[in-house]
């Protein structure tokens, strides 16, 4: 979701529970595991919440899991039909359980992540069968968003990332895959050297089309 300020104060019809932490079976939990817990917590803030959003806070390990870092977290979008005010939560690979109330742009319609869909783990093992495109073997770290889409389908948004840091360079491979089958439908590949964007191309795998450059050009300073 964007479009979004965050509260300072909890909302007069949101109300949420303190920040707590819990006993994680082990901190390189999947996405799936991390859903578990939050929901438990979840079930305490009232009825009719439903998941909007799911992403990674930071990185993740090559194997789709939170890695050891007080920076690594899952986080949970939850929303009601009707109201503004929606639920994000964190919970981090050390065990910290958080959530806050965050009021969304009206023209904002969240749509609802439901039925079944793969893990984190098994996305993972999809991309990193995956060519890599770079020639950076420093630092690789993936990024993942579930989302669902208009046409109720859901998808996953992965990143794959190498950085080569000494040398400031870092390459990005971008996946779209299929949430339910794990068909990778589109992909794009960036590469940044020294802060400048030098190569951008994209390949809609679904329609069977090779990689073709886009029209971003080269001189585009790196985030």
């Amino acid at each position: 979701m964007t479009e979004t300020t965050p509260k300072t104060g909890r909302s007069k019809q949101v109300r949420v529970r303190e920040h707590s932490v819990l006993a994680l079976p082990y901190p390189q939990i999947s996405a799936r595991e991390a859903l578990a817990f939050v929901q438990v917590a979840m079930s305490e803030m009232g009825p009719h919440w439903f998941l909007g959003n799911l992403a990674t806070a930071g990185n993740l390990g090559l194997d789709g899991c939170l890695i050891v870092s007080p920076n690594s977290a899952w986080q949970f979008s939850y929303c009601q039909e009707g109201l503004h005010d929606y639920i994000s939560g964190y919970l981090f690979s050390g065990g910290a359980l958080s959530f806050q109330v965050v009021t969304m742009s009206p023209n904002l319609q969240p749509l609802t992540i439901e039925g079944s869909w793969l893990d984190s783990r098994e996305v993972a093992e999809i991309v990193m069968a995956e060519p890599d495109l770079s020639d950076l073997s420093e630092h690789k770290t993936l990024w993942m968003a579930l989302r669902a889409t208009s046409d109720g389908n859901l998808f996953w948004e992965v990143y794959r990332d190498s950085h080569e840091v000494a040398l400031r360079r870092r390459a990005r491979i971008k996946y779209g895959l299929d949430a339910r089958t794990g068909e990778i439908l589109a992909e794009t590949y960036e590469r940044w050297d020294r802060g400048t964007k030098v190569k951008s191309r994209v390949r809609q795998r679904r329609q069977g089309a090779d990689w073709k450059d886009t029209d971003e050009g080269s001189g585009h300073a790196s985030n």
